[in-house]
């Protein structure tokens, strides 16, 4: 008697490939997220340029994030341009933008606790740019995805969290971190 025993060649209950598979096993044990994801929320501080987010897995989990950098001390201005007020503020911009700002998860503003900072270059940082981007569906420019209501609140949060998601590249890239001043720029 022959007996057939189901093999699973090409079955994908989820519809999802191996790749597809395999980055949301990473992204589960690295950031503790489960995909597809959305993006409930995210916006701005009022305390010089932080923001903060939380995604939405697909099992109901959640993830708070932020985006920011602690400051620094600011440095004394150099005695050789005290007297010229414009190479003052480009010493200042200079200094602000070498800032390193960092991506956190675990908290929606990193001074919270539980605020732990991704590394710049590292896989986690890496797997968050991507979650991001896969979040804020890869809008550059704030129009709504096919078949969606045009909202400007939906639109906001993921111009925000792409400009952050660029942001971390370029300062991944050695480009100079900070976001950009039109968020449909790429």
């Amino acid at each position: 008697m022959l007996l057939l025993a189901p093999i699973p060649l090409g079955c994908n209950r989820d519809g999802r490939s191996v790749a597809e598979r395999q980055f949301a096993t990473r992204v589960q044990a690295t950031l503790g997220i489960s995909l597809p994801c959305s993006l409930a929320w995210c916006g701005p501080y009022l305390d010089g340029g932080s923001f903060g987010g939380v995604l939405v897995g697909a099992n109901g989990d959640s993830l708070p994030w932020a985006y920011g950098h602690r400051m620094i001390p600011f440095p004394a201005i150099p005695s050789a341009i005290r007297h010229d007020e414009a190479r003052v503020d480009a010493w200042s911009d200079s200094i602000v933008q070498s800032v390193p700002r960092l991506s956190y998860i675990g908290a929606k503003h990193y001074q919270e606790p539980g605020a732990r900072a991704l590394a710049v270059g590292s896989s986690a940082e890496s797997l968050f740019i991507q979650v991001l981007w896969k979040a804020a569906d890869g809008d550059t420019v704030g129009t709504p995805l096919p078949g969606e209501q045009p909202s400007p609140g939906r639109q906001a949060k993921r111009l925000i969290a792409a400009n952050i998601a660029r942001a971390l590249e370029r300062q991944r890239a050695g480009l100079g971190g900070g976001l950009l001043p039109y968020p449909g720029v790429r």
